[in-house]
């Protein structure tokens, strides 16, 4: 790992694990969102553009359903 963050410690000169481990939970969800919208707008562009109807876009949009919150 590159990046040097600061560490954030507790009155009491313990490392703070509950702040860390949110801010990362937090990088994972916003990393997670991005390459889950990333794939559906490339997806869906891509079937689009390249004339295999709408019928094919449906169906890439119905497979991607669960990972934006749909029941699987």
């Amino acid at each position: 790992m590159t990046d040097q963050i600061k560490i954030r410690r507790r009155p009491d000169g313990s490392i703070d694990t509950a702040y860390h481990m949110q801010q990362g939970r937090i990088a994972r969800s916003r990393a997670a969102t991005g390459a889950a919208s990333g794939a559906a707008a490339g997806a869906a562009s891509g079937l689009a553009h390249k004339g295999r109807g709408p019928f094919a876009l449906l169906a890439a949009l119905l497979v991607l359903l669960p990972v934006f919150g749909g029941r699987a």
